[in-house]
Formats: structure tokens, sequence, C-alpha cells
């Protein structure tokens, strides 16, 4: 079972880094990131995300609402995994964005995310993405996936 997990997630990683090749060098990631997981059961997995954010650079944080800028771990439709929850770990900064007009929460130079999954049906797999934008004072990334 972990051998299918370890697979799953290096397909995923081949698939980022396909799409990342093709994006002009202007818009690199402002975010690196590595995956790595764990079995808790024979149908629950700890999936641990970390990223290194560029010098200057703030990533949105997963807990911001869906109508402003964030970060989100998705899976895509018919996954039979049901994500239980989702921890950040590292400084969460809370301020008025000055170009938003808004409260922002975001992260910078580093953050773990950690996401508790529960797999229904282990035969079919699952896959997904980590959706995300990152600033920098007004600058402001595209929404990127990996």
């Amino acid at each position: 079972m972990k051998n299918c997990l370890q697979i799953l997630f290096l397909a995923l990683l081949t698939v980022a880094s396909v799409k990342m090749m093709g994006q002009d060098s202007s818009h690199a990631l402002k975010v690196q990131w590595s995956f790595s997981s764990s079995k808790i059961s024979n149908t629950e997995f700890h999936l641990i995300i970390k990223g290194k954010i560029e010098k200057d650079w703030g990533l949105f944080s997963t807990s911001m609402p869906d109508t402003l800028p964030n970060t989100r771990i998705v899976l895509d439709s018919g996954s039979s995994v049901i994500i239980e929850n989702i921890l950040e770990k590292g400084k969460l900064i809370e301020e008025k964005n000055n170009l938003l007009e808004v409260p922002v929460k975001y992260f910078k130079n580093e953050v773990e995310i950690s996401a508790d999954l529960e797999i229904s049906d282990l035969k079919t797999g699952f896959s997904g993405a980590e959706l995300f934008m990152a600033f920098k004072e007004e600058e402001f990334s595209n929404p990127s996936e990996i």
C-alpha cells in the first residue's frame, strides 16, 4: 500500500514538473515544494507538504476564503479520498493587504501543510494537486498548480 501511495505522489510530481517546464521563466514559481507521506492505518494516510517561499514573497494560507487568493489541496473528482483535516505550521502573518484592501493570512520563508486522508477504496487510487498563490507587496503570482 505504501508503494502505491509513493507511486501516486511520484506521478503527481512528474506531471507538475512537465507543467512547470512550459512556463515562462519570468513567472517562475515563488514557492518550491516537497512532499512526503506516511501510513496511519489501512485506510488512513498522513500527507506532509513543505514549501520554501522565495525571499520577500508571501504564500497565502489555506485558511483564506475561496473569494480571495489562497492555497488549497484539491483531490480529483470521483476520488475515493476525504481530507479529514489540514494543519499549517509556520509563522502565520495576519495583516491588511493594501491592494486587496482586506485582511489576509500568509506565510513568509517556509510553511508545512499536513493533511490526514481517509481512503474508502484503495483499489481505485487517487490523485490531486496543490493550488496556491503568492505575493510580494503589490505583485501577485498567477495561480499555480503542482
